[in-house]
């Protein structure tokens, strides 16, 4: 049976190597809070979740389809989770060791693989009891191939006849063992028989017997020998049809898990009053990036207050530039876009109450970094080779979110260096946003290409405090520094 909840046509790998800038992206958009908030303290759907939401989709089918299955999981919560449960029971029962791999045959495989598909057929008796129940309620694409196939496969007739043929390798009256004879007079074809005392009892009662005394070790010797011949045949089968039926619950796993780590997510900030939405996409060859109430999902989940949300319409901006004062809500915004692009291309809801995005592909942060002792060159060659390994894997569409970047030198070098950046990601088609406090870079961008640029600020009260609104404005000459100055000093 195939599991194909995040996927359509393709299976989901948690173990898989994250892509080139995964860590940046979870540390620079803060997303160990999502994480936290989505697997609690389950190990199986934070990786589920960490190995989803780096790895962005990009094509709008497969964003659509696993969406589809999200609502799902939200219209039906209970179902999902009992699903979930009942793969996590049926793998920790599930001890996969070296005897798995083995050539060499033992009796207590055997039993081992007996007794872990006996407990297997338990589970997927549950399993298809909630496959039963739910298939009229699920709709999407992927619940219902997979709730088919399990009521296809795991009918009434395989578990009875399954649970009939479990009970009989227990061999609670003994083992049968059927061979002939060889051209040689030597015994060969060894094969375990079936018992059946109401069609055959008078056959066994006639039959010839011998029993070995308990001091003839030889006679012992030889008849343990051949039931394990017999066996041998059988012990690979077992063991085939509990590692897929083990591959099987591992995949429902897996997949299970980022749902209802999702809906996790989303308890939590229902609990906060912080609303969702399944994000839209603008059309191909359109660049249109639109929200109401958006949010910075970490800061919802840390802060003990509400948090201001912005409200935003970019259309044919390829270039959105953001100044103000410090501490004003421009990094928070900077992360709540990449956030929201994140989770949307993941098939994931988005923080806000309704929100339209362009489909890129790729997204790729580029942040200030706190000033590290080890480094063996100064902190411009570092961001600038961060930059370069950046520029290496961008592709026309891309996103590229700057967070005071290149601050480390002077202001006009600063500026201008900005500015060729920004200049040529722009003309290859690189949808960029910069946070800045570099004025002479803002206005620049402001004389040389208005039509296609956006500029935003972070504003200043009449009192020196913040609104944290983010709003259209032209670029800010200052970051009103001097109000963090008198704030902490006096």
């Amino acid at each position: 049976m195939k599991v194909r909840l995040l996927f359509a046509h393709r299976p989901f790998d948690a173990a898989a190597p994250l892509a080139f800038g995964a860590q940046e992206l979870c540390s620079d958009l803060e997303l160990a809070p999502v994480f936290s908030a989505m697997a609690g303290q389950d190990p199986v759907i934070e990786q589920s979740a960490r190995a989803v939401l780096l790895a962005p989709l990009t094509d709008r089918d497969d964003i659509l389809y696993r969406q589809r299955v999200l609502a799902d999981c939200m219209a039906h919560p209970d179902a999902v989770r009992r699903l979930y449960e009942i793969s996590c029971r049926a793998l920790a029962g599930c001890q996969k060791g070296d005897w798995w791999d083995s050539s060499d045959f033992a009796p207590g495989v055997f039993a081992a693989a007996v007794e872990l598909l006996t407990g297997f057929l338990a589970h997927l008796r549950d399993l298809r009891e909630v496959c039963q129940k739910s298939r009229p309620l699920f709709s999407s694409e992927g619940f219902t191939a997979l709730f088919d196939e399990v009521l296809s496969q795991v009918d009434t007739a395989f578990l009875k006849e399954a649970a009939r043929l479990l009970d009989d390798l227990q061999f609670k009256g003994g083992i049968v063992v059927g061979m002939r004879l060889g051209p040689d007079s030597r015994t060969e074809n060894y094969t375990l028989l079936r018992q059946d005392p109401q069609k055959s009892w008078l056959k066994w009662k006639l039959a010839p017997g011998y029993t070995p005394n308990a001091w003839d070790y030889n006679a012992i010797r030889d008849l343990n020998n051949r039931r394990d011949r017999a066996m041998t045949a059988s012990v690979q089968v077992l063991v085939n049809a509990a590692s897929r039926i083990t591959d099987f619950f591992a995949a429902l796993q897996a997949e299970l898990a980022f749902y209802v780590g999702a809906l996790s997510l989303k308890d939590r900030l229902s609990s906060l009053d912080v609303p969702v939405c399944l994000p839209e996409f603008c059309q191909k060859g359109t660049l249109l990036r639109s929200f109401q109430g958006l949010r910075d999902v970490s800061l919802c989940l840390t802060l003990s207050g509400p948090v201001v949300p912005t409200a935003l319409r970019a259309e044919n901006k390829p270039l959105i530039v953001v100044t103000g004062a410090n501490r004003g809500g421009k990094t928070t915004f900077l992360r709540s876009l990449g956030q929201s692009q994140l989770m949307a291309q993941a098939g994931l809801f988005t923080v806000s109450s309704r929100c339209t995005l362009p489909l890129v592909p790729g997204i790729f942060t580029h942040f200030c970094r706190e000033e590290d002792a080890s480094l063996s060159s100064g902190k411009l060659d570092e961001e600038l080779r961060r930059m370069d390994a950046i520029v290496d894997k961008l592709t026309p569409g891309a996103l590229v979110l700057f967070n005071e970047s290149f601050a480390s030198t002077n202001e006009r070098e600063g500026s201008a260096l900005c500015r060729q950046i920004s200049r040529a990601l722009v003309q290859n088609g690189i949808e960029t946003v910069f946070v800045t406090h570099q004025f002479a870079f803002a206005a620049l961008c402001r004389k040389e290409d208005p039509a296609r640029s956006l500029f935003l600020r972070a504003p200043r009260l009449a009192d020196g405090s913040r609104s944290f609104v983010i709003e259209e404005g032209e670029p800010l000459q200052t970051a009103f520094g001097a109000d963090l100055y008198h704030q902490i000093f006096g």
